[in-house]
């Protein structure tokens, strides 16, 4: 909703997943798909530590 005038520019879908983003500054929406995850980096590590692997920080000898 407009604040200025409160016209309705969009109306969000009211079922399914979603991905909400920003690309220069327009905001868009697409649908994800059945087989699409989206995670933060903490969540992805979570994930992973789940599935049994090891999350080695690197060395500080680079």
């Amino acid at each position: 909703m407009r604040r200025t005038d409160g016209a309705v520019i969009y109306s969000f879908p009211a079922e399914g997943r979603h991905l909400v983003y920003r690309v220069n500054g327009v905001v868009s929406v697409r649908p994800l798909l059945s087989d699409e995850e989206i995670f933060t980096l903490n969540g992805f590590m979570k994930f992973a530590e789940d599935l049994g692997y090891r999350i080695i920080p690197p060395s500080d000898n680079m």
